[in-house]
């Protein structure tokens, strides 16, 4: 599932993007507007970063664009609507100190984009699963995740995932670390 690219001219300016754009749980951009799959879209004027910049929005890997769902709320994204695009034309890559997204330069703003295709939930899951430790625990900080799809992530990386309970049920430390250990117990029981 690698479909995160960044191409640059000799001179390091950013000819395209192969990258994620996240929308409200409606399938609507900050602005309101439905973007439909298969449609290239274009702004004009200047590109500008932030939530009253102009241009069109998507990060380089999935996990960075599942900020945007939680920048009005403190909430999980319960139900994320992810597109794989492709930014060309205009592109500006987050990190300067005149942009609202510094600290996160794997993050873009275009005057052209293209919505290849809307990700299943079980595809944005399968994303996840394939994720490094620091890339998986972004992934699972900004998305809320069922049982059976933590059962998933804890199969597969074990106990350190404490930070899963925490972050999924607002634990502390000491109350993921016994629901864990009642977990394993289970899982053992479960087993035999």
């Amino acid at each position: 599932m690698n479909w995160s690219e960044l191409k640059r001219d000799f001179d390091g300016n950013i000819l395209m993007v192969k990258g994620y754009k996240a929308f409200a749980s409606d399938g609507t951009n900050m602005y309101g507007k439905t973007l439909d799959e298969g449609k290239k879209y274009h702004t004009d004027g200047e590109i500008v970063f932030g939530q009253h910049g102009n241009g069109l929005h998507l990060a380089l890997y999935l996990q960075d664009c599942l900020r945007y769902c939680t920048l009005n709320s403190k909430e999980l994204v319960e139900n994320p609507v992810i597109a794989q695009v492709i930014a060309t034309g205009k592109i500006i890559q987050s990190g300067s100190p005149d942009n609202d997204y510094t600290g996160y330069s794997d993050l873009f703003v275009c005057s052209d984009l293209e919505i290849k295709k809307y990700l299943s939930r079980e595809e944005i899951i399968k994303y996840g699963l394939s994720l490094s430790y620091e890339s998986r625990e972004r992934f699972i900080s900004y998305i809320q995740l069922s049982l059976e799809e933590m059962m998933l992530f804890w199969d597969k990386f074990g106990i350190g995932n404490i930070i899963l309970l925490m972050r999924q049920f607002g634990l502390k430390y000491e109350e993921a670390k016994a629901v864990s250990d009642d977990v394993k117990i289970l899982k053992n029981l479960y087993r035999r």
